[in-house]
């Protein structure tokens, strides 16, 4: 692990389970990227919880017995905020990122015409805008289709939008 991690240092995927193991303990897997594009193990943590000073010790001990973290740009998480604290409190050169699938399915299930107050069609539309959003090419076309969210979503998309992105992202870089 430790070998794999040093020919792939620049981002880490975290991620915690609790299906592994019948005694329903944390599972802690911090993942690479091979040059084939290929997931890669560099640590598994068996922890007795998520605290914050039980992650704070993982992630200590992790940076400790691999002097290659000091090349770890970017850390990729769910929307934990106690792991996104530790981790940025340990790597304060990384960035933070949530993945793709975190984004989306946060995205789906909070922008709903009960919790917001809007239409099934300004729902729709804006979840559409979102995923493209996500999806997008480069810069150019990101902010193509941000300008559209923002002159067709109603202002409870925007706002809702608007606070994750500083939430999450602004909060940690």
């Amino acid at each position: 692990m430790k070998t794999v991690f040093e020919a792939f240092p620049e981002i880490v995927f975290a991620d915690a389970t609790y299906k592994l193991l019948d005694s329903r303990i944390p599972v802690f897997v911090l993942l690479v990227e091979d040059g084939n594009g290929q997931s890669e193990i560099a640590s598994i943590g068996l922890l007795v919880n998520e605290l914050h000073e039980t992650l704070k010790w993982f992630f200590q001990t992790f940076q400790k017995n691999n002097p290659a973290s000091i090349n770890t740009n970017v850390f990729m998480t769910d929307k934990d905020m106690n792991e996104r604290k530790v981790i940025n409190d340990i790597f304060p050169d990384a960035k933070l990122l949530i993945c793709l699938f975190h984004a989306l399915r946060t995205f789906h299930r909070e922008i709903t015409c009960d919790k917001l107050g809007i239409t099934p069609q300004e729902r729709d539309q804006s979840k559409v805008l979102f995923e493209k959003l996500c999806y997008s090419d480069n810069e150019e076309e990101y902010q193509k289709l941000y300008d559209t969210l923002r002159s067709f979503a109603p202002s409870q998309v925007m706002d809702y939008f608007l606070w994750k992105l500083n939430y999450y992202f602004l909060d940690f870089r």
